[in-house]
C-alpha cells in the first residue's frame, strides 16, 4: 500500500487491525557501549498473498547513542532473496534532533515576511519560506549535524541558507554538534532554531508505527535482565567440567577461538555476541534453544555470520569430530 510514501494511509489503523507473528521477536543484549539486536534465525515467517509462497525474515540490529542499524532480509523457502542488500549492507540510520525555528525574509518593498512555529531536523531537515508580495519569492533553511568520515574537521551542528533552485547554500553558520540553538543573519534573511523538547503529546502526534516485535523487544530491553547477563559465553561455557572452546588471539577489535567436540561431547548452555563462524570439521549436532531441539548436519567448509543469540546449546550426536572457527568483532 506505499504507507512509507503516505504515512496517512495508516492514519485509521487501531492495535486491534494488527496482529503479532509468532516467532518475529528481536532480542537485545548490551554489548560494549551499544546493543545487538537479533531474531532466532528462520522463526519468523508469513504466506505471501501474491505468490501464496511462505516469506522467512531474519533481521540484525545495531543500536547507539546516535544511530540504528537494520540489516533485514527475506527468503522464501527455496532460498530466493525476497529483499535485503545480497552482501548484507545494513540500512544505516541516525538519530535526529528536532528543532523549532522562526524565520523572517525581506521583501522587495523593504517589508518583512515573518514566520515562527517552524519544525526542522537536524539530519537535512529543511523548510521553506514565502513572502507575502505580489510576486512571492522563497527562501529556505536546512539543518545537518555533520560528522565528517576523515580530515581534521571536527563534528558541527550547520545551519544553511538557500534560495530555489540553487544546489549550493548561499551562507551558512555552525556550532557544537550538540547546540540547543543556531541561528543566522544575512540582512535579507534571518533565522533561529532552539531544540525542541519532546513531549507525550508530541509523540501520539508524530502518530509513530511500531512493529509489535519491536515493540515487544524494546519492554523487554527497558525491563528484564538478558539471559546473556545470567549464562557464559562460548569460551567460558565447557562440557561436564572441560573446556572446549581455545582462544586463538584476542585483541582491542576481535576475539578468535576454536571449539572442538569429539563424538559424544556437547557445549553446555550459552550465549553468542555477533560472531561469524567457519566449520573446520563437519558432522552432526544436536541444537537446543528457545525455539526447541533439532539436528543440523554440518558440512566442513561451511560458514555462517549471526547477530547473536540469547541462548542455545549443543551435543554432538555423529560419529565424527565436529569442530568450529569462530570470529567475534568488539
Amino acid at each position: 500500500m506505499d504507507a512509507h510514501i503516505d504515512p496517512t494511509k495508516l492514519s485509521g489503523l487501531s492495535p486491534e487491525q494488527t496482529r503479532v507473528l509468532t516467532g518475529c521477536d528481536v532480542f537485545w543484549r548490551r554489548q560494549d557501549n551499544h546493543f545487538v539486536g537479533y531474531m532466532t534465525p528462520d522463526a519468523c515467517s508469513y504466506v505471501s498473498s501474491e505468490s501464496g509462497k511462505r516469506i522467512i525474515f531474519n533481521d540484525d540490529l545495531l543500536l547507539t547513542e546516535e544511530t540504528l542499524w537494520i540489516s533485514d532480509r527475506a527468503q522464501d523457502e527455496e532460498g530466493n532473496r525476497v529483499f535485503g542488500h545480497p552482501a548484507g549492507v545494513p540500512h544505516k540510520n541516525r538519530s535526529a534532533r528536532r528543532f523549532e525555528c522562526w524565520m523572517t525574509a525581506m521583501q522587495r518593498a523593504g517589508e518583512w515576511t515573518f514566520r515562527r512555529g517552524l519544525e526542522i531536523y537536524d539530519q537535512g531537515g529543511m523548510v521553506w519560506l514565502e513572502t507575502e508580495e505580489e510576486a512571492p519569492q522563497q527562501v529556505g533553511i536546512k539543518m545537518r549535524n555533520a560528522c565528517w568520515p576523515y580530515g581534521n574537521n571536527r563534528a558541527s551542528g550547520v545551519l544553511y541558507a538557500y534560495r530555489p533552485n540553487e544546489d549550493r547554500a548561499v551562507s551558512y553558520a555552525w556550532a557544537g554538534p550538540s547546540t540547543q540553538r543556531i541561528g543566522t543573519n544575512l540582512r535579507w534573511i534571518q533565522a533561529s532554531c532552539t531544540l525542541a523538547k519532546m513531549t507525550a503529546m508530541y509523540a501520539r502526534k508524530l502518530g509513530v508505527l511500531i512493529p509489535s516485535r519491536w515493540l515487544f523487544s524494546i519492554c523487554l530491553l527497558l525491563t528484564l535482565p538478558t539471559l546473556a547477563e545470567e549464562l557464559p559465553d562460548p569460551v567460558a561455557a565447557g562440557w561436564q567440567g572441560e573446556t572446549v572452546c581455545e582462544v586463538l588471539r584476542e585483541d582491542a577489535e576481535l576475539r578468535i577461538f576454536r571449539c572442538t567436540f569429539p563424538p559424544g561431547v556437547g557445549h553446555e548452555r550459552h550465549f553468542h555476541p555477533r560472531h561469524f563462524g567457519y566449520a573446520l570439521s563437519g558432522g552432526k549436532m544436536r541444537i537446543t534453544s528457545d525455539s526447541g531441539t533439532r539436528e543440523v548436519t554440518l558440512k566442513t567448509g561451511s560458514y555462517f555470520f549471526n547477530g547473536g543469540i540469547a541462548w542455545h546449546e549443543g551435543l554432538n550426536v555423529g560419529d565424527t569430530t565436529v569442530s568450529y572457527l569462530m570470529i567475534e568483532p568488539k
